[in-house]
């Protein structure tokens, strides 16, 4: 169905299956030269050879710990050396707008940041998607997206973390990272855009930074035109998520183990963006926002320092105070599902690298930042998830009406009463979506057996393309 054809992969985990299908290096193989033209018209004056795995088994074995990118060598005759980031497909390709518009914002947010002093690798667009030259083709002439970009020196560290529990590292390397990561961050707040929308950067012909949000998962139409955004507050950017994402649900696209609970769960949430004073403010400064922080985006060199940052695709321009709040890997814990907002002893200890450092209000971002770590799980909802700890970072803009039930099964029955009854995403115009929040069970269940029925329609069209 649409919303799958848009989903990227998200699961690192399926790594090894996904790269058993070595497509990527057959079709990297296939127009290596081509590939090597492209590159040389970037440094007319030098040549360069591309350096492939001997076989798919040394392929997999390089390609070890990537998600998303598969990266390969390109050696010059000065012995610079660049990589080719090509994205990975996983068997389909994402509409060419979405991809386009995904591997140019990646080249001008690392534009943007190595001009602005940030240690990233300088990246380069291929021909046929730079703007500035005329005449080029817009749609990739091979089957596979990449850019390319130079070989920064340095390890990454692999953390070891699971969303229950803390990262998996002595006492003293977790305080190391954090510090590291703590010096970066200050690093990123010096580095102040003055532009007024959340939004993925991009150049247009005439170097104006533009751009929609380019994302994985829910935050994106399942039809043309598909991205989203640009927007001006927070709460025109999550009111958008959760609409496009009560969507996906009635088709049966996501949340297919609790259909009726994640949508209401979802329209709860909208309710308390609604009433939001925090997430309404103008915006009138943005940071950039890396969206993939797992811990191996920072390079070390051997003193132990930070000498790099990598992995900057789906980055985004955010207010300040979302884009310095904690990343996941320190205050994702069984805790936060069991909800609780108090801050973890990762959290603690980097609040405190930034008042050592003289930067108390990138503390004070950490200390608020609940509010946007909750509302990262849009499109994510499970039963297990305690209500309580998302409603409790919205205070005190909280509805004056709004006393939910603790327990989850009288919350449902409430919610299927208080929810008001102008949600029209159902063909029929919402009656059946409007008498379940009116509490009919029997309009509730026929709600349940469309989605079910949508899903597996979707499943039946899948297999009938195998």
């Amino acid at each position: 169905m649409p919303a799958e054809l848009l989903a990227l992969p998200n699961n690192a985990g399926m790594l090894r299956t996904t790269l058993r299908d070595d497509t990527v290096l057959s079709d990297v193989a296939t127009h290596k030269k081509d590939l090597i033209n492209v590159a040389q018209r970037l440094r007319p004056e030098h040549t360069c050879h591309l350096i492939l795995p001997e076989d798919s088994e040394q392929f997999f074995q390089q390609c070890r710990g990537a998600g998303f990118n598969v990266h390969f060598t390109l050696k010059w005759d000065d012995d610079v050396k660049w990589l080719i980031r090509v994205r990975q497909d996983r068997g389909h390709r994402i509409p060419h707008e979405v991809r386009e518009a995904d591997i140019k914002s990646e080249v001008a947010t690392l534009q943007r940041l190595r001009a602005g002093g940030i240690s990233v690798p300088e990246a380069w667009l291929p021909g046929y998607l730079d703007d500035s030259k005329d005449g080029m083709p817009t749609i990739s002439p091979f089957p596979f997206d990449y850019f390319f970009y130079t070989f920064l020196q340095g390890r990454p560290w692999p953390i070891q973390k699971t969303p229950f529990y803390p990262m998996r590292l002595p006492e003293e390397d977790i305080k190391k990272y954090i510090e590291a990561y703590a010096l970066h961050q200050i690093k990123m707040s010096h580095f102040v855009l003055p532009l007024n929308q959340i939004r993925c950067l991009q150049m247009n012909k005439s170097g104006e930074e533009v751009g929609p949000i380019i994302t994985r998962e829910t935050f994106q139409k399942p039809e043309p035109p598909y991205l989203l955004g640009p927007f001006s507050t927070q709460k025109e950017r999550y009111l958008s998520h959760i609409d496009i994402t009560l969507d996906y649900i009635l088709m049966g696209a996501v949340g297919e183990s609790g259909p009726i609970d994640s949508y209401l769960w979802h329209l709860e949430m909208r309710e308390l963006v609604e009433h939001s004073k925090i997430l309404a403010r103008p915006i009138t400064e943005v940071y950039i926002k890396h969206d993939d922080e797992k811990g191996d985006q920072l390079l070390w060199d051997d003193h132990g320092k930070v000498c790099g940052v990598l992995d900057w695709q789906w980055a985004y321009t955010t207010t300040k105070a979302e884009a310095f709040a904690a990343p996941p890997l320190l205050y994702e814990s069984i805790n936060l599902f069991s909800g609780e907002n108090s801050m973890t002893e990762e959290e603690n200890f980097l609040i405190g690298c930034y008042r050592k450092y003289g930067r108390p209000d990138l503390g004070d971002c950490v200390e608020k930042g609940r509010l946007y770590q909750r509302l990262s799980f849009i499109g994510h909802w499970y039963d297990f998830y305690k209500k309580i700890g998302f409603r409790e970072p919205f205070e005190p803009d909280l509805p004056s009406d709004f006393h939910p039930p603790l327990d989850d099964v009288d919350w449902q029955e409430r919610a299927k009463v208080d929810q008001r009854a102008d949600d029209t995403r159902l063909d029929d115009g919402g009656k059946e979506e409007v008498a379940m929040r009116a509490g009919c069970d029997e309009i509730a269940n026929m709600v349940f057996d469309h989605i079910v029925q949508q899903a597996d329609t979707s499943k039946e069209g899948c297999n009938t393309n195998d």
